[in-house]
């Protein structure tokens, strides 16, 4: 049984016989035989071309299954490595949590401590009082850095004394200009650093029943704001002379 190649070269050898044949039938006068061998040479011509396209094709269906092959294969291998990198990503996050709960822990014991170690504060005299002091606090700029309508970064010692205090009996309330979803944030942000409060922009149970009614400011012992000040006689000096400051440009413009 011959092979391709050996089909096309024998189609192009019987070709170039049956064209050699040609002359000598014409020239015996067998036109008709001549003609024949001219059509029997074409004829195989043609099919050895048909071998060769043939030939072309098979050998170009090799070189695209060998491609197909490569491919598969890459493939098989991008797959295995998406799986590796989803398998770094989840022990990533196991760190990361790991991480984020020792540093939670680390930072509920500098408190402990913080809060053992503190002595002859103002907090300290009002939590040796029979009640427990109520403090005000606000948020932007006292709780965080002031980044309103976000949130800044946290002031951990502000954040650390309130959450000791509370657990030393004190009474917690947010005073904050804060309402709806900002004011939830607020809340959810500071839940997340271990600081909760016993009421948020209004009065304790306990104050509406000793007072028996309720005032638009809240009651507390103690206001954390970073917009306050004490009414000291460097603070009413410093509100004289703006005052004069006011009044002497009002004249010049007069």
């Amino acid at each position: 049984m011959m092979t391709i190649d050996e089909a096309i070269r024998h189609c192009r050898d019987e070709a170039d016989k049956q064209r050699q044949k040609a002359p000598q039938y014409e020239h015996a006068g067998l036109a008709h035989a001549a003609a024949g061998c001219e059509e029997c040479a074409n004829e195989h011509e043609q099919l050895a071309k048909w071998l060769e396209e043939l030939l072309r094709r098979r050998e170009e269906m090799a070189v695209q299954r060998g491609q197909s092959a490569r491919l598969e294969e890459a493939l098989l291998q991008a797959r295995q490595r998406i799986k590796e990198l989803e398998a770094l990503a989840r022990e990533a996050e196991t760190l990361r949590r790991i991480a984020f709960d020792a540093e939670r822990k680390a930072r509920m014991e500098a408190i402990c401590i913080r809060a053992k170690s503190v002595e002859s504060t103002v907090l300290e005299k009002e939590l040796a009082r029979k009640r427990a002091p109520i403090i005000a606090v606000d948020f932007d700029g006292t709780l965080c850095e002031n980044a309103w309508p976000g949130i800044g970064e946290t002031k951990w010692e502000t954040v650390q004394a309130l959450v000791a205090a509370r657990a030393a009996g004190a009474r917690l309330i947010l005073w904050t200009n804060r309402i709806g979803a900002r004011l939830r944030e607020a809340v959810e942000w500071a839940q997340a650093r271990e600081l909760e409060f016993d009421a948020i922009n209004e009065n304790l149970p306990e104050t509406l029943a000793a007072f028996t009614t309720d005032c638009r400011k809240v009651y507390a012992d103690i206001y954390l704001d970073d917009k306050a000040a004490q009414p000291s006689t460097a603070v009413l000096e410093a509100l004289w002379e703006t005052a004069r400051g006011v009044m002497n440009g009002e004249e010049e413009q007069g």
